[in-house]
Protein backbone atom coordinates (compact mmCIF):
# COMPACT_ATOMS: atom_id res chain seq x y z
CA UNK A 1 0.00 0.00 0.00
CA UNK A 2 1.45 3.10 -1.01
CA UNK A 3 -1.37 5.42 0.03
CA UNK A 4 -4.71 4.98 1.64
CA UNK A 5 -7.26 8.12 2.16
CA UNK A 6 -11.13 7.77 2.16
CA UNK A 7 -12.47 6.13 -0.91
CA UNK A 8 -9.31 6.06 -3.12
CA UNK A 9 -6.21 3.71 -2.46
CA UNK A 10 -2.61 2.84 -4.17
CA UNK A 11 -0.83 -0.07 -4.24
CA UNK A 12 2.11 -1.59 -5.85
CA UNK A 13 2.19 -4.88 -7.30
CA UNK A 14 5.73 -6.74 -8.21
CA UNK A 15 5.80 -9.74 -10.51
CA UNK A 16 8.13 -11.88 -8.42
CA UNK A 17 9.18 -15.67 -9.96
CA UNK A 18 6.72 -17.49 -8.62
CA UNK A 19 4.36 -16.18 -10.49
CA UNK A 20 5.85 -16.97 -13.83
CA UNK A 21 3.28 -18.68 -15.89
CA UNK A 22 5.75 -19.79 -18.89
CA UNK A 23 9.16 -20.32 -20.48
CA UNK A 24 9.41 -16.25 -21.56
CA UNK A 25 8.78 -15.02 -18.44
CA UNK A 26 5.00 -13.96 -18.49
CA UNK A 27 3.06 -13.36 -15.01
CA UNK A 28 -0.20 -15.25 -14.65
CA UNK A 29 -2.98 -12.72 -14.95
CA UNK A 30 -4.58 -14.05 -11.85
CA UNK A 31 -2.34 -12.58 -9.43
CA UNK A 32 -2.25 -9.32 -11.58
CA UNK A 33 -6.22 -9.62 -10.71
CA UNK A 34 -6.03 -10.65 -6.99
CA UNK A 35 -3.21 -7.50 -6.89
CA UNK A 36 -6.18 -4.90 -8.39
CA UNK A 37 -8.91 -6.77 -6.28
CA UNK A 38 -7.00 -5.87 -3.45
CA UNK A 39 -6.62 -2.54 -4.32
CA UNK A 40 -9.98 -2.06 -4.67
CA UNK A 41 -11.12 -3.19 -1.12
CA UNK A 42 -8.19 -0.87 0.37
CA UNK A 43 -10.09 1.96 -1.56
CA UNK A 44 -13.36 0.72 0.33
CA UNK A 45 -11.56 0.24 3.28
CA UNK A 46 -14.57 -1.91 5.40
CA UNK A 47 -14.41 -4.32 7.91
CA UNK A 48 -16.82 -6.70 6.08
CA UNK A 49 -16.66 -6.33 2.78
CA UNK A 50 -16.61 -8.64 -0.21
CA UNK A 51 -16.02 -8.49 -4.23
CA UNK A 52 -19.36 -9.86 -5.82
CA UNK A 53 -18.42 -8.47 -9.45
CA UNK A 54 -15.84 -7.35 -11.90
CA UNK A 55 -15.21 -6.29 -15.21
CA UNK A 56 -11.66 -5.98 -16.26
CA UNK A 57 -9.16 -5.42 -19.15
CA UNK A 58 -5.98 -6.76 -19.43
CA UNK A 59 -4.18 -4.08 -22.22
CA UNK A 60 -0.78 -5.72 -21.74
CA UNK A 61 1.30 -8.55 -20.23
CA UNK A 62 3.14 -8.59 -16.81
CA UNK A 63 6.48 -10.19 -17.03
CA UNK A 64 8.86 -11.34 -14.75
CA UNK A 65 10.38 -8.47 -12.25
CA UNK A 66 8.12 -5.63 -13.41
CA UNK A 67 5.86 -3.56 -10.99
CA UNK A 68 2.12 -2.34 -11.57
CA UNK A 69 1.36 0.85 -9.53
CA UNK A 70 -2.50 0.34 -9.11
CA UNK A 71 -4.96 3.59 -8.42
CA UNK A 72 -8.07 2.48 -7.46
CA UNK A 73 -11.31 4.97 -6.53
CA UNK A 74 -14.56 3.97 -4.71
CA UNK A 75 -17.63 5.72 -6.09
CA UNK A 76 -21.39 5.87 -4.43
CA UNK A 77 -19.83 5.59 -1.36
CA UNK A 78 -22.61 6.00 1.24
CA UNK A 79 -24.84 2.72 -0.22
CA UNK A 80 -24.04 -0.40 1.01
CA UNK A 81 -23.01 -1.52 -2.91
CA UNK A 82 -19.79 0.12 -3.78
CA UNK A 83 -18.36 0.52 -7.44
CA UNK A 84 -14.33 0.78 -7.74
CA UNK A 85 -12.44 1.91 -10.81
CA UNK A 86 -9.16 0.59 -10.97
CA UNK A 87 -6.11 1.22 -13.38
CA UNK A 88 -2.90 -0.32 -13.56
CA UNK A 89 0.03 1.17 -14.95
CA UNK A 90 3.56 0.47 -15.50
CA UNK A 91 6.04 2.89 -16.49
CA UNK A 92 3.49 5.38 -17.05
CA UNK A 93 1.64 2.88 -19.44
CA UNK A 94 -1.76 1.66 -18.52
CA UNK A 95 -2.10 -1.88 -18.45
CA UNK A 96 -4.94 -3.06 -16.29
CA UNK A 97 -8.50 -1.17 -16.15
CA UNK A 98 -11.23 -2.45 -14.02
CA UNK A 99 -14.27 -2.28 -12.09
CA UNK A 100 -15.06 -3.97 -9.16
CA UNK A 101 -18.71 -4.28 -7.41
CA UNK A 102 -18.35 -4.36 -3.51
CA UNK A 103 -20.76 -5.23 -1.18
CA UNK A 104 -20.42 -4.22 3.17
CA UNK A 105 -22.14 -6.85 4.99
CA UNK A 106 -23.35 -6.38 8.88
CA UNK A 107 -20.77 -9.41 9.47
CA UNK A 108 -18.57 -11.65 8.61
CA UNK A 109 -19.76 -13.29 5.59
CA UNK A 110 -19.12 -16.82 6.93
CA UNK A 111 -21.41 -15.65 10.04
CA UNK A 112 -23.99 -14.43 7.79
CA UNK A 113 -23.99 -17.93 5.66
CA UNK A 114 -23.55 -20.06 8.49
CA UNK A 115 -26.96 -17.89 10.44
CA UNK A 116 -28.60 -18.66 6.88
CA UNK A 117 -28.11 -22.42 6.84
CA UNK A 118 -28.96 -22.87 10.67
CA UNK A 119 -32.90 -20.99 9.34
CA UNK A 120 -32.89 -23.28 6.78
CA UNK A 121 -32.13 -26.21 8.53
CA UNK A 122 -35.08 -25.20 11.18
CA UNK A 123 -37.02 -24.37 8.56
CA UNK A 124 -36.57 -27.98 7.03
CA UNK A 125 -36.84 -29.24 10.65
CA UNK A 126 -40.16 -27.82 10.91
CA UNK A 127 -41.70 -28.76 7.43
CA UNK A 128 -40.82 -32.28 8.74
CA UNK A 129 -42.33 -32.36 12.01
CA UNK A 130 -45.44 -30.88 10.21
CA UNK A 131 -45.43 -33.68 8.00
CA UNK A 132 -45.01 -36.20 9.82
CA UNK A 133 -47.48 -34.87 12.39
CA UNK A 134 -50.20 -35.03 9.35
CA UNK A 135 -49.26 -38.55 8.53
CA UNK A 136 -50.21 -39.35 11.43
CA UNK A 137 -53.34 -37.66 12.05
CA UNK A 138 -54.39 -39.23 8.68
Amino acid sequence: MTQLEPNRAKTRFFATSDMVADSEGLIHSGFVFSAASYAAMAAVNETFSVVIGAKIHFFAPTKLNEAIEFDARSHFNESKKREVRVTGTTNDIKVFEGTFQVVILEDHIFKIYKTNLQKQAAQRRNEEKRKEEAKQNA
